[in-house]
């Protein structure tokens, strides 16, 4: 796998996680309801909600740390192929209507099939570091910018794709 590909992975997966964390902490109250319709439980402690979002910012953490960027990556795709999990295990039980939780509070996108195919995405993306670096030789601006704009790039469609998933549902409820 080339580097810059690695890096740009990583900060990616360092901004997925850093948001997801920090929309727990800001709104534990919302993610704990959230959370026990998911577990279907009539509540959850605010504890849970923030240990959910501890694991995410810890992600961040060994992502942004050479050492344990394995164990990040690693990680990264454990947290990401369970929410895809707990989606479809919601579309199963026919609970297409409930709010996946990925945008925070003010987003009123639903779970879909859409939402679990880019969090496999995502978890493929995360899985891909792991396999050999081939290492570049001489880091320059050129391969610096690259990396950089292909980490936004990432965002950028991940942004995107949420967009039209949500689009596409208020387009659907619409008719």
């Amino acid at each position: 796998m080339p580097e810059f590909f690695v890096i740009a992975a990583i900060l990616f997966l360092v901004w997925l996680f850093g948001v997801a964390g920090l929309q727990k902490l800001r709104a534990v109250s919302w993610y704990a309801a959230l959370m026990a319709r998911y577990l279907d439980r009539r509540e959850v402690p605010h504890a849970w909600v923030r240990l959910v979002a501890a694991v995410e910012l810890g992600c961040c953490v060994l992502l942004l740390t050479p050492a344990t960027s394995s164990a990040g990556l690693a990680l990264a795709c454990v947290l990401l192929l369970g929410y895809a999990l707990l989606m479809f295990l919601q579309l199963r039980r026919g609970k297409a209507d409930m709010n996946c939780g990925c945008a925070g509070p003010a987003s009123d996108t639903s779970i879909s099939s859409g939402l679990i195919y880019r969090n496999l995405v995502c978890a493929l993306v995360a899985s891909l570091p792991l396999v050999p670096v081939s290492v570049m030789v001489g880091w320059n601006v050129p391969m610096v910018l690259i990396t950089g704009l292909l980490s936004v790039f990432m965002v950028l469609i991940y942004n995107a794709s949420e967009q039209v998933i949500a689009n596409s549902q208020r387009i659907a409820g619409a008719f």
